[in-house]
């Protein structure tokens, strides 16, 4: 019970804390990174995600993108979703 409470206090801190500090939103929730640009998968950005082009290949395909060649922009979004321009 102690447990839960203490961190149920922490995710409330962190939360006021991240509605009224840029800068620790910026640490909590650092945005959305590019993986894609003009058809070029960006290994630097993968490796910071600690995803492999195979797993980048595959949630691709889940939001109907056939292959990386197409796609003008992706980013992986701070929620962990991918975001993809053609």
């Amino acid at each position: 019970m102690v447990s839960a409470s203490t961190l149920l206090g922490l995710n409330v801190l962190l939360s006021v804390a991240q509605y009224w500090s840029p800068r620790i939103r910026k640490v909590i929730s650092p945005g959305a990174l590019m993986v894609i640009r003009d058809g070029r998968i960006i290994e630097e950005s993968l490796r910071r995600e600690l995803m492999t082009r195979d797993d980048l290949i595959e949630r691709l395909r889940a939001k109907g993108i056939d292959g990386v060649e197409g796609v003008r922009v992706a980013y992986i979004e701070s929620d962990g979703d991918i975001s993809a321009l053609p």
